[in-house]
């Protein structure tokens, strides 16, 4: 590891060289553009794009490179009165070369976005802004549009509340801002769209994309599913049955594994459930329903804390974004976990959905052909970022020196010690009216903090995933005389809070955080929204031991030696026993911190699997778009029937020279009975279906038909009625595989391993997703086929050969 780090500080070091030298041209061209009027300048940049328009040479020329950004950085002086500091320019070429910049808060990323933005929208293709709320996107949008717009590009926004026909021309535009969410929602419903004209996303795919804070999206979240759905008439009144017994529960009758964040029955919990509920067992296959609600109850009321992982709202449960502290409106847990959750808290339970597309943060930017990224801190997972996305990071030099000074913690004993800590330094501070931003961990602690604030009559703005109407106003203000805000760590990403020169002769921001996080990086993230470009500031950590870093991860043990030692808080912070406190907790968040990676890697090859039955979904969907004619469609279904065949049932050969009459078949044929017991088919069932598509092939051939011009609309109808079988069959199979994915983990306690467990039933399903989406497109394509056949001059022996396919088909077919 140390040879490795001291390697890559070599190549960090090489990499800068070359983009200071790339800077100096940057600065040389920019010369030549200063005396120029804007007509002549918008010239020169209208016959870049041009020069450069699918021409993928034009980002790997190092010259062009630097024409670019100077055109881009000249641009942004004439509309913003604002020349991009060295270290932008050098922050863009990291990611013009596909790298992570870590740029530290406040060096201004959205400016130093436009560059490689402008470079790689040259190329016609598009390019993305990714963000990670609507309101920085809209922002960033309005903020930069008139910059491209003066260089002859066109900007689009893609967010939630956009309409589909100015999605479609958002997308289409050179550059468009949009969220991470919005464009995996906008993907998603692209792919399960059988209609073209109702598809938003460019038909070339996803070319170019810049994500901002590319840690929280691709690390922390990266295995944070997007889901689409429609809603299920299943019954939901279980969940209140479950969350009535969970209730009735005592500490030995469940299991937590910390490690893996799973709850389970222990053998008196479980014993205890099959007699409240009057079964044998309740992880038997035939009462699985009943066993996941369980799964679910238990997870709502031991794990998920109100205030922390969810609020209530009215008569809805709101999830709340644990890195950002915003509740994520629309997004619905899965598995019946937000059922359960309502049943806990009593709101109306929501009729649970059916899953019609999914896919995770992590699959979704491998999405695109090339991928970039920037945040303020991210070089502590440098070896996940490499070894997941092949990226190396960059960090960027500041462009002034950071003037924050960082305190020593402080941890308490108590969390009663910790609020009077807090609210006796704030007093204190307040007295110089110097600006102070306390950061908390979860609602419950800002609302708990915000009440003490009123009970001494301090003055105070509060803002929460509850009360967060004026967000960008409270933040704004944070930065003014005597201003004390109190936020969920929702303030530390986005909006900017500024301070003036007067603030910043008595100090500048002053912010608190109340707790030490689990991960380092948001600890970072809250110091840095202090002393931004080159300013003043302080920062300081106030923590407990009843804080839950400690309760998760360390030794109760040795936190109550800590607690004993009976540590009194001082003026001098750096006492001894804080010292040792200290030094602990960072020992604790290196824990966590392994813990969340291993976490990040469990069930990735299961979620690779789900990811790539779904791309064969939707390639199968532009597969069949492709084909002109009832042949091809039926040699590319045979050839997919014969695969399967071949490796699942019998050879080919087999079922073509089998008598007609399949009661004479021996069963022991079927090769693989497994299929059959997990489609739950009888083995002759299965064969039945395997002679009819067998022998539809036979017909196709014989008869050789072509779809001729004046049959052209109803072959296409005929396609798109394919479309929305795959659709269909597809929602069941991908709704069969999550729970599958969710059965293959409670199978882990058995000494078996997951990923193999769930890829044996995977293929199965996959194979069997494809025989139920042909025999049931295949029913009605035969009564098609039959009646194009009535209109072709061939033999008696053909027609009556299809008439009796099509009644053998009516009288046989049997779905999967």
């Amino acid at each position: 590891m140390f040879l490795k780090d001291k390697y890559d500080q070599f190549t960090e070091r090489k990499v800068l060289k070359q983009y200071k030298k790339l800077v100096e041209k940057i600065r040389h061209y920019e010369n030549n553009y200063k005396q120029l009027s804007d007509k002549e300048f918008q010239k020169i940049a209208f016959q870049l794009k041009k020069d450069a328009n699918g021409n993928f040479d034009y980002i790997h020329d190092e010259d062009k490179i630097a024409k670019s950004f100077s055109v881009a950085s000249e641009a942004v002086f004439r509309i913003e009165n604002k020349r991009p500091y060295d270290s932008q320019l050098i922050g863009g070429l990291a990611l013009a070369y596909g790298h992570i910049a870590e740029m530290k808060t406040g060096e201004g990323k959205t400016l130093t976005a436009i560059l490689p933005t402008y470079l790689m929208a040259l190329l016609g293709y598009g390019s993305h802004v990714i963000t990670v709320n609507e309101y920085l996107a809209q922002r960033d949008r309005d903020e930069v549009a008139k910059v491209f717009e003066f260089l002859g590009m066109s900007v689009g926004l893609s967010i939630s509340t956009t309409p589909k026909d100015e999605k479609k021309i958002a997308y289409e535009s050179d550059v468009t801002y949009t969220t991470n969410s919005e464009v995996g929602f906008d993907l998603l419903r692209d792919n399960t769209t059988i209609s073209i004209e109702n598809k938003v996303l460019r038909k070339e795919g996803l070319y170019f994309g810049i994500v901002d804070e590319f840690d929280q999206v691709l690390v922390d979240d990266s295995k944070t599913p997007l889901i689409s759905a429609i809603s299920s008439e299943k019954d939901q009144s279980i969940y209140q049955q479950t969350d009535t017994f969970i209730k009735t529960l005592n500490n030995e009758d469940y299991e937590f594994d910390e490690l893996m964040n799973q709850i389970r029955f222990s053998d008196a919990g479980a014993e205890k459930a099959n007699k409240y509920f009057k079964v044998d067992n309740v992880y038997s296959d035939k009462n699985y329903v009943l066993s996941n609600a369980l799964t679910q109850s238990l997870q709502a009321n031991y794990t998920m804390q109100k205030n922390k992982d969810y609020i209530v709202e009215g008569t809805e449960i709101l999830i709340v974004d644990i890195s950002t502290g915003r509740a994520l409106e629309g997004r619905r847990l899965q598995s019946g976990l937000h059922q359960a959750i309502e049943a806990k808290e009593g709101v109306p339970i929501q009729a649970p959905t059916i899953t019609t597309a999914t896919i995770t943060y992590k699959n979704l930017f491998k999405e695109y052909k090339v991928l970039t990224g920037m945040t303020g801190t991210v070089h502590s997972i440098k070896d996940t970022i490499e070894e997941t996305y092949e990226k190396q990071i960059i960090r960027i030099p500041v462009n002034k020196k950071n003037k924050r000074i960082d305190l020593t913690p402080i941890i308490t004993t108590n969390q009663s010690e910790k609020i009077q800590t807090i609210v006796d330094l704030v007093i204190e501070i307040n007295k110089t009216a110097q600006p102070i931003l306390i950061g908390t961990p979860t609602v419950t602690e800002s609302i708990i903090l915000s009440r003490k604030f009123d009970n001494l009559k301090i003055k105070h703005n509060l803002l929460n995933a509850i009360d967060n109407a004026e967000e960008e106003k409270i933040i704004a203000r944070a930065g003014k005389f005597g201003q004390i805000t109190i936020a969920t760590n929702m303030a530390a990403r986005g909006t900017d809070i500024k301070i003036s020169e007067e603030v910043e002769k008595i100090g500048g921001l002053f912010v608190v955080a109340t707790t030490f996080f689990d991960n380092q990086r948001i600890d970072d993230q809250l110091k840095g929204r202090a002393a931004r470009q080159g300013q003043k500031g302080t920062s300081i950590v106030i923590a407990s031991l009843e804080d839950d870093l400690y309760k998760t991860h360390g030794n109760e043990g040795y936190i109550q030696k800590l607690k004993n030692k009976n540590y009194k808080l001082t003026k001098v912070f750096d006492s001894w026993n804080n010292q040792i406190r200290i030094w602990h907790t960072y020992e604790l968040q290196k824990i966590s911190e392994s813990k969340m990676e291993s976490s990040r890697k469990k069930d990735d090859d299961i979620e690779d699997n789900i990811n790539d039955g779904s791309k064969f979904i939707y390639d199968l969907h532009k597969q069949i778009a492709k084909f002109n004619s009832y042949a091809e469609l039926f040699q590319f279904e045979t050839d997919e029937i014969d695969r399967i065949n071949e490796v699942n049932y019998i050879s080919k050969k087999e079922i073509q020279t089998a008598p007609s009459n399949s009661a004479s078949i021996d069963m022991s044929l079927i090769k693989n009975p497994d299929l059959v017991l997990f489609t739950n088919q009888s083995k002759r069932s299965v064969y039945d279906n395997l002679v009819i598509l067998a022998k539809l092939e036979e017909d196709i051939q014989l008869n050789d038909l072509e779809t001729s011009t004046e049959n052209l609309t109803e072959f296409e109808s005929q396609k798109q009625m394919i479309s929305k079988t795959i659709n269909k069959v597809w929602q069941e199979k991908l709704e069969q595989l999550l729970l599958l994915k969710d059965a293959v983990n409670l199978r882990s306690y058995a000494q078996v391993v997951p990923k193999d467990e769930f890829l044996k039933e995977f293929l199965l399903v996959m194979d069997t997703c494809l025989l139920e989406i042909f025999t049931k497109s295949n029913y009605k394509l035969q009564i098609a086929l039959n009646s194009y056949a009535a209109n072709v001059t061939q033999s008696n022996r053909i027609i009556k050969t299809e008439v009796k396919t099509s009644k053998r088909i009516n009288r046989k077919i049997h779905i999967l």
